[in-house]
């Protein structure tokens, strides 16, 4: 027998348009177009290189019975004028030596501040000591808002690929809310951030791109590069604005923490005849952990959640859960 459940929550082309009529045909738009995202897309660059770095990892791991030092490079992105870089932890997350190449050549050692593998973030600081000794000046990069973006915006994605030389692409949001990753995916060691929905672009991430920034047309970060899709033009990186919930609980903390309710959920897909419940939407509750916040509650296996904090539940489908 089914039950539905209501879960009340207390809230944790600019250009032409200023020119008289006739004085903008089809050939001076297309040249006007051309130059302003020419010069935009420079602007761009110009404000995220600086503060764009590349990081060498390495740590020791066994291998045929010995024990021998593994290395791999990603990318960052400065974000503070204290030396803090937001990156990725695939990257640095299980690192015991970190080196980062800034914009400037030089060479400087940081540490691993913290990391959450669930969204696949890491925030690493560079030695103040060796940044003052060096005379280095940090140039932080701005954060966007990440839910501005629209598909068909124009972004930059900037990055060591295959340990290359600071290097970019162009591309544009080819959907803002893409579903990707699974538990086993998690469970097996690959963190494909399970708590994300991602930026997907066609703009080229590589091997090495991982940790570094997507930035719009106003230089400002709106993703961090994380993984590359199976075929060509097919790249996904985390928002900036789950970013920066990841970014504030690791400097307080050093981690990040997360509630449970204790619910297992099961899409509704298939199961309508099943239950004879006659629904179209919601979630199936699947299991429910003993003792926990759901089961005191009331709330028990084969239940339908509706609504969650006054929003109604769409989980028909298996991506729909994530």
């Amino acid at each position: 027998m089914w039950r539905a459940i209501l879960v009340p929550v207390v809230a944790v082309a600019a250009a032409c348009a200023a020119l008289p009529v006739g004085g903008c045909g089809p050939e001076r738009t297309d040249a006007l177009l051309y130059v302003s995202l020419e010069e935009a897309r420079k602007i761009a660059r110009d404000r995220v290189y600086p503060a764009t770095v590349r990081i060498d990892a390495r740590r020791l791991e066994f291998v045929g019975g010995e024990r021998r030092r593994m290395g791999g490079s990603g990318s960052g992105v400065i974000f503070d004028t204290e030396g803090h870089i937001l990156t990725n932890y695939h990257v640095a997350g299980r690192a015991e030596d970190l080196t980062c190449i800034l914009f400037n050549k030089e060479r400087v050692r940081a540490r691993l501040v913290g990391g959450d593998p669930w969204t696949d973030l890491a925030v690493i600081q560079l030695d103040a000591a060796e940044v003052r000794r060096k005379d280095i000046t940090l140039q932080a990069a701005a954060f966007g808002d990440s839910d501005r973006m629209e598909e068909g915006d124009s972004v930059l994605a900037v990055g060591s690929p295959f340990g290359l030389s600071r290097s970019i692409s162009n591309g544009i949001i080819s959907c803002r809310d893409r579903i990707l990753g699974s538990a086993l995916e998690i469970a097996s060691g690959l963190e494909t951030g399970l708590f994300n929905t991602w930026l997907q672009t066609d703009a080229a991430i590589n091997p090495g791109n991982s940790g570094g920034p997507l930035v719009n047309f106003r230089g400002e970060v709106i993703g961090i590069n994380t993984r590359s899709g199976a075929g060509n033009d097919l790249g996904f990186a985390v928002p900036i604005n789950v970013a920066k919930e990841v970014i504030r609980q690791i400097l307080e903390r050093g981690r990040v923490t997360r509630s449970s309710i204790g619910v297992a959920f099961q899409p509704l897909q298939d199961l309508e005849t099943f239950l004879d419940v006659g629904k179209t939407e919601g979630a199936v509750i699947a299991g429910v952990e003993a003792d926990g916040p759901a089961a005191k509650a009331g709330v028990q296996p084969q239940d339908i959640l509706l609504e969650y904090d006054g929003n109604k539940v769409e989980a028909r489908y298996p991506e729909q859960l994530f």
